[in-house]
């Protein structure tokens, strides 16, 4: 075998063992669920950077990715995937849906922010985003109405008043009309100004 060869195959040898030792870790200690949605997030993670399909050029595909990967997998896998390893039985809470939501649009709206500073780039390079076709401007006030109309729809969510509800240091008894009457006027605390 020769030197080139040698380091080809240790190189190769390295590579396999830190990809197979994730995925056995995860196969022995978690259970069949969490190891599903390690591979997801595994698969959607390659197929986001090769060369193909790489969903990375489709602005859609690309935001349905980060959205998918950074919202919705990495909040409710870390979270199931603690519970499991401390022996927890699994419940949603109001706390998890809500993060998990929220985040998934979060990761939504980081999806199409993340190619507004490199608008030239992407046009160089052959590579459609949002940004180059409509404009940065306009993607701009896309996204923060996103971002806005997420943030409004989960304030007049349940979960979020039960995530509110739940916390002993205050109430949100002034934050919106069907948090006064879910919790009445008779309250402790309130929040402090900055919030309100």
């Amino acid at each position: 075998m020769s030197v080139g060869g040698c380091y080809c195959f240790v190189e190769c040898e390295i590579k396999a063992r830190f990809l197979l030792s994730p995925l056995d870790l995860v196969r022995k200690f978690f259970s069949t669920l969490l190891f599903q949605l390690y591979m997801l997030g595994l698969f959607l993670g390659t197929i986001y950077s090769l060369p193909f399909p790489r969903t990375k050029r489709s602005p859609l595909l690309a935001a349905l990715t980060i959205a998918t990967v950074r919202g919705f997998l990495l909040n409710f896998g870390v979270f199931y995937a603690v519970k499991e390893a401390i022996g927890a039985p699994f419940m949603w809470s109001a706390k998890v849906k809500f993060i998990s939501r929220f985040m998934t649009v979060f990761a939504g709206v980081i999806a199409v922010t993340k190619d507004l500073t490199d608008v030239e780039g992407d046009r160089e390079g052959g590579i459609k985003t949002w940004a180059s076709t409509v404009g940065v401007g306009k993607m701009t006030k896309v996204s923060e109405q996103q971002l806005m109309g997420g943030w409004h729809l989960f304030l007049a969510s349940h979960e979020l008043l039960a995530l509110l509800t739940q916390c002993t240091k205050y109430t949100v008894c002034r934050l919106c009309p069907l948090c006064k009457l879910q919790l009445g006027d008779n309250h402790r605390y309130s929040l402090p100004p900055v919030y309100l």
